[in-house]
C-alpha cells in the first residue's frame, strides 16, 4: 500500500514535470518566433528605407540641393533604434 502511494505521487510529479517542460518548450518556440518576426520586420524596414533614400537622393540630385535634410535618414535611425531596444528587452 505504501508503495502504491509513492508510485501515485511519483506519477503525479512526473505529469507535473512533463506539463511544465511542455509549457517551457512552447514559450521557447514563441520567443523564437517573435525574434524571427522582429528580424524579418527589421530587414523589410531597412530595405524600404534604402529605397526611400534612393528616391530622396534622386530628388535632391535633380533639384541640385547638396545640403538637403534627409527625413528618411532620420526615420531610419529612429526605427533602427526602436528595433534595437525591442531586441534588448
Amino acid at each position: 500500500m505504501a508503495k502504491d502511494k509513492k508510485a501515485d505521487k511519483r506519477l503525479e510529479y512526473d505529469w507535473k514535470i512533463a506539463s511544465i517542460e511542455s509549457k517551457s518548450d512552447e514559450l521557447c518556440l514563441e520567443e523564437q518566433k517573435a525574434q524571427q518576426a522582429l528580424e524579418n520586420f527589421s530587414t523589410i524596414m531597412m530595405s524600404s528605407f534604402k529605397q526611400l533614400q534612393a528616391i530622396d537622393d534622386d530628388i535632391n540630385r535633380r533639384s541640385h540641393r547638396q545640403d538637403a535634410y534627409s527625413e528618411t535618414q532620420q526615420k531610419q535611425k529612429y526605427i533602427s533604434e526602436l528595433i534595437f531596444q525591442q531586441q534588448e528587452a
